[in-house]
């Protein structure tokens, strides 16, 4: 089920920033409403009929820390119930829904967990029916649960452009290569950049968040970076679209995209009756 959504920004008198954008959902959507700045969503699912929850706050945070862990259909250790087999070292999760029916699902340690740094994934070992096994023993953990889900941005088509009275208009008559775009970003892990060209296969060059002498890339927690990183493109831009995306829980915050090129003229118009 797909669900549209319509995103604006605001200047004063002015909208400077508005696009259309989509979410893409397991479940049949049956009812949606608006309080605040949760959106709750009534989902006919497999195993039944589920009322969600979805915060489309912005820069919300989970407690302690420093990001919001992105996780679908998500729980914490309070919203299931656990036991520990000693003899497999292993923790049977029992969630409220069913985890057997496809996805990657996730258990993350979150903050004052009492073993593992927040960020930490803990091994899933299977999920069947409403059960999850994770190795070693959960019982006192803290952490998050649920299934990974993609998020998705296809940047619109480039144009070199001059100045007009009035604005600014797009030089058709021409050929822009693009030789790279730069990335700047805050606090974010992980995040794949994807060249799409119209023929031909797809290239995908990954960000991992972790840079070494970094004193965030930690070994075993989630590493955050701050910063911005260059991708080669080489594409023409009207035979290739660039992409980012990510499946990760960790966020991934964009705050400028510039590409660079080179332009090639055709022809330009001097004068005429």
């Amino acid at each position: 089920t797909e669900l549209f959504a319509y995103n604006y920004f605001w200047r004063g008198q002015d909208k400077v920033q508005s696009a259309w954008h989509k979410w893409v959902f397991s479940g049949a959507i049956l009812g949606v409403r608006f309080f605040d700045q949760d959106l709750y969503i009534v989902f006919q699912f497999s195993d039944g009929v589920h009322l969600e929850k979805l915060s489309i706050a912005t820069n919300a945070v989970d407690t302690g820390l420093p990001y919001l862990t992105h996780l679908e259909r998500r729980l914490s250790e309070a919203d299931v119930s656990m036991v520990y087999d000693s003899g497999t070292n292993r923790t049977t999760i029992t969630l409220p829904y069913d985890v057997g029916s496809g996805g990657t699902w996730r258990c993350v340690s979150r903050y004052n967990d009492p073993d593992q740094p927040e960020g930490y994934l803990f091994t899933v070992v299977s999920c069947t029916g409403t059960s999850m096994v994770v190795s070693g023993d959960r019982t006192l953990s803290q952490f998050y649960i649920g299934r990974e889900y993609e998020s998705r941005y296809r940047f619109s088509k480039q144009y070199v452009k001059e100045d007009k009275e009035g604005g600014e208009i797009a030089i058709v008559d021409g050929t822009l290569i693009l030789t790279s775009y730069v990335l700047t970003f805050t606090d974010t892990g992980y995040f794949d950049f994807t060249i799409v060209p119209d023929t031909g296969s797809e290239s995908t060059s990954p960000f991992t968040g972790r840079i070494l002498g970094e004193s965030t890339n930690v070994l075993g927690a989630a590493a955050l970076h701050t910063g911005a990183a260059r991708f080669v493109f080489g594409q023409r831009s009207d035979k290739a679209k660039a992409e980012i995306s990510t499946t990760s829980f960790l966020p991934a915050s964009f705050q400028s995209a510039v590409w660079q090129g080179r332009f090639h003229l055709r022809g330009r118009r001097v004068g005429g009756a």
